[in-house]
């Protein structure tokens, strides 16, 4: 019994390195081209840090002499 075993053994071994040496080798992936990105430009957010920035318009402001 222990022949028969060793014996399939050995003949799945060796079935397998045949197998495995008869594929043809794996072909590289396609390399793909980097794509840059450009940043894009920042603008003023409205609200940073909890408080509401707003910007002031010449209309707003009065003059020192008021």
């Amino acid at each position: 019994m222990t022949h028969f075993v060793r014996g399939v053994a050995i003949s799945l071994c060796i079935s397998f390195a045949l197998s495995a040496c008869s594929t043809p080798p794996l072909t590289p992936a396609p390399v793909k081209a980097a794509t840059v990105k450009t940043p894009q430009p920042v603008a003023p957010k409205p609200y940073e840090n909890g408080v509401i920035s707003v910007p002031t318009s010449p209309v707003q402001t009065l003059p020192s002499d008021w």
